[in-house]
């Protein structure tokens, strides 16, 4: 009998044991998963992941420990619990890592938001990377089921004990668990212990965040953040005098200005980027150039070209983030969320560019050759005034590009060429051509070849060179659009701009030396009548349907005044980088909200744009709009004639 008891013990004891490493060798996992390189980097950050007198560490273990528990304890059976909490880890391990190379972000708890768009998603990671993950789990629950059968003799047998110490256990840390998802809160108790334990919230810069504050707690400072704080004056009454302000002196800048029958053509190309900014990193055997229609354009604008740079507030990823701001005028750099998912999805109007050209009889359609359930386009497009939304299955003459995964550029164009013949038409286009991942087996006869192989990595050189193969199949198919529209009898302009650089880990090297290049993207016009404005510096995307207006002549809203005077102060602004109207150059966010805790100190005293009273009335603007009362559009913020 002693033996019997002695032998149970011992089995849970090591019951124990294991539950500790699983614990362990998790968060381990999602550390080292935050390097984009699993086995290169694994001696380096084992060697720092453990140390005994670091808060971080025995937080960050502590939540770790306590979900596995918890799992355990829900389940009801240890090893089928361990096996469960174990498979969910390797999940979101997974899908963490395949962010972190895709896009240099962590996996976010928005990010679950897009949980009904999976099949969509699925469709872009590797089959074999997916395969692997599933063998992986039936193998885990196999090892649980046959541990479970041998160990059946060695429990305990006290079911009178059973269910009140489950419910201890649940209750307990079930509390303790909610109680450190408040974290984001910088109010709660949780972030001002983290805080005192050296854990602060670095909201502008997540794989930083996870990095020195712990994946698990970096995770749970972004479970209830708020979206956007409330400025501390907004009211009608602050709204109202926003309104006049900007209005005032409008009527005498637009004295002259009409709209005319002139066709509009806005195309995001998907991760479409100039590979001459980079080619000091990465160059090409030769004097080859994957994009020479668009480099001409870029360097060299003619009469009816412009050109420019647009910032991108992502990397690898984002577009629809992107696409807010070039649809609506507003900007990311004081959200916390996905605007299309979180806040576009939920009203009925929301202001637009496409809002603005309809009050000119403008009739807009968007085209885009993926699933329209991605990001919520259907329900967002039309609060955005899009009257028509096409997407690959409605599309005809779709076809896969031959050195990528997605709908080729020229395919899809000609699928706007019927509503074009009419005046009056804007059309909005999101490509698919260039997005990840792309493929070593199809970059390895690519026409475009790299002198060296890239951080002697010659799989990454591949994918790179399939990726200069994509780039080149786009210039020229805008190049036949853009030949196609010089014919038109109908005034065409087209704009046209890259929405970040490409994701899959082939530009994280120069996302880590160079925040500049790393987010400049290509920005063209080209009409069938001459433009007056042929040259643009770097600017963000929230400014570009003010571009695309002043370049037209149209007559001006407040909103677009106020934008106009935003951009005098600080040409971009976004998230990674900020440039102000001196050039200088600033890549940690800032603000002068007195509620963000986390902002680099003495910020708002060395950037003068931040005290200015038209940045401050743009974000009263975007709260009103986004999660305010919509006082603004009540005092014709976005209307031409009150």
């Amino acid at each position: 009998m002693r033996k019997k008891v002695l032998i149970q013990s011992g089995y849970a004891l090591l019951r124990l044991l294991v539950l500790g490493l699983a614990a362990y060798l998790l968060y381990f996992a999602l550390q080292l998963a935050l390097t984009g390189a699993f086995w290169k980097n694994f001696l380096e950050t084992w060697t720092r992941f453990f140390d005994g007198s670091s808060p971080v560490f025995w937080v960050n273990y502590g939540v770790a420990l306590g979900l596995v528990s918890l799992i355990i304890t829900l389940i009801g059976d240890y090893w089928l619990g361990l096996a469960t909490a174990t498979s969910l880890g390797i999940i979101f391990i997974f899908v963490d890592y395949t962010k972190i190379v895709s896009r240099s972000e962590p996996l976010l708890p928005s990010d679950f938001l897009m949980a009904g768009q999976a099949g969509d998603l699925i469709q872009m990671i590797k089959l074999k990377a997916i395969f692997l993950l599933l063998g992986t789990i039936l193998l885990i629950f196999l090892v649980a089921y046959l541990l479970h059968r041998w160990s059946r003799p060695l429990w305990w047998n006290y079911h009178t004990l059973v269910w009140p110490l489950r419910v201890l256990v649940v209750v307990s840390l079930g509390g303790l668990l909610t109680l450190f998802s408040q974290a984001g809160n910088s109010k709660s108790f949780a972030a001002v212990k983290l805080a005192q334990w050296g854990m602060a919230n670095i909201d502008h810069e997540q794989l930083a965040n996870y990095q020195n504050c712990g994946s698990l707690v970096a995770f749970t400072f972004n479970i209830k953040t708020d979206p956007m704080t409330r400025p501390q004056n907004y009211s009608a009454a602050t709204m109202a005098t926003i309104a006049k302000r900007y209005r005032n002196g409008l009527a005498q800048q637009n004295q002259g200005k009409k709209f005319a029958d002139v066709n509009i053509i806005y195309i995001l190309n998907e991760s479409l980027t100039n590979p001459e900014r980079t080619a000091d990193r990465y160059p090409l055997t030769g004097t080859q150039n994957p994009m020479p229609y668009l480099t001409q354009i870029l360097d060299n604008p003619a009469e009816n070209q412009a050109s420019g740079y647009m910032i991108s507030p992502g990397f690898g990823g984002g577009t629809a983030n992107i696409e807010f701001e070039a649809n609506t005028g507003f900007s990311n750099y004081f959200l916390n969320n996905t605007p299309y998912q979180d806040i576009l999805s939920k009203k009925s109007y929301f202001p637009s560019l496409m809002h603005y050209l309809d009050a000119a009889h403008y009739q807009s359609q968007a085209y885009h050759p993926y699933s329209g359930t991605m990001y919520r386009r259907r329900q967002v497009y039309p609060g955005l005034g899009i009257k028509q939304f096409r997407d690959h299955n409605q599309l005809k003459g779709l076809k896969q590009s031959p050195y990528g995964l997605y709908t080729s550029d020229a395919s899809a164009y000609p699928n706007f060429y019927a509503q074009q013949k009419r005046t009056r038409q804007f059309s909005l286009m999101i490509t698919m051509q260039n997005h990840m991942p792309f493929e070593a087996a199809k970059g390895s006869n690519a026409t475009f070849t790299l002198e060296s192989p890239v951080a002697n990595d010659q799989d990454k050189t591949n994918r790179l060179q399939a990726y200069f193969q994509e780039v080149n199949a786009s210039d020229r198919a805008f190049e036949h659009l853009v030949n196609h529209y010089q014919k038109a009898k109908e005034k065409t302009l087209i704009v046209m701009y890259g929405d970040h650089y490409p994701g899959d880990g082939i530009y994280d090297d120069l996302y880590k030396a160079d925040t500049l290049n790393s987010h400049a993207t290509p920005f063209v016009m080209v009409a069938n009548f001459p433009l007056t404005q042929h040259n643009y510096d770097y600017f963000s995307p929230n400014y570009m349907s003010l571009l695309l207006l002043q370049q037209l002549g149209y007559p001006l809203t407040p909103f677009y005044n106020m934008l106009i005077q935003l951009q005098q102060q600080i040409p971009v602004l976004t998230k990674p980088l900020q440039i102000d109207a001196q050039g200088k150059q600033y890549t940690a966010r800032t603000d002068t909200d007195p509620h963000q805790a986390t902002e680099p100190k003495n910020s708002a005293t060395k950037n003068a744009w931040t005290k200015t009273q038209v940045y401050q009335d743009y974000r009263l603007l975007e709260y009103d709009v986004t999660f305010g009362n919509n006082y603004a559009r009540k005092y014709h913020m976005f209307d031409v004639n009150d």
